[in-house]
């Protein structure tokens, strides 16, 4: 039996996610602010409102220093003056690299960056990977294969 629209559903999504278009890096820094009790939720107002616009001032920042940039996301904060831990993301294809965040960052200064950074910034290149420009803050693409085979074995059963 011949199922056209299957075919197409499975070429479409293979094509609609393709390989990775983006890499991650790990980055911590501490910053010159006041922790509030807030920040340890994730879910809370203060923590958000820190998050936003440090997503929005990192970002502009690091979109003027890498080519290839696409987005920056806290992830934690924690206290010690005021503890970020986020992701930058890039194109696979950017000229970012450990050494060149690194330097970016400490280079920047507080009105450029939007923050004063107090001792040195921790950057590490992580595995994951991204088919998707959209922040997905509970959920990763782990990649093609895991896709495919879902698919697959729905359609054989």
């Amino acid at each position: 039996m011949h199922y056209p629209i299957i075919q197409f559903l499975i070429i479409s999504v293979i094509i609609f996610l393709g390989p990775p278009t983006t890499k991650t890096f790990e980055a911590r820094m501490t910053v010159n602010e006041t922790y509030e009790l807030g920040y340890s939720n994730s879910s809370s107002a203060e923590f958000k409102t820190f998050a936003t616009n440090f997503n929005k001032t990192v970002g502009e920042f690091l979109s003027k220093k890498l080519f290839g940039f696409e987005r920056v996301e806290v992830k934690k904060l924690a206290s010690g003056s005021l503890v970020v831990d986020f992701d930058i993301v890039v194109l696979k294809s950017s000229n970012a690299t450990v050494d060149v965040i690194v330097q970016a960052l400490e280079a920047g200064n507080p009105s450029e960056l939007g923050y004063t950074i107090l001792g040195n910034v921790n950057v590490n290149v992580t595995d994951q990977q991204s088919t998707s420009s959209i922040p997905s803050p509970t959920s990763t693409v782990a990649g093609i294969n895991s896709v495919q085979v879902g698919f697959t074995n729905i359609l054989t059963v």
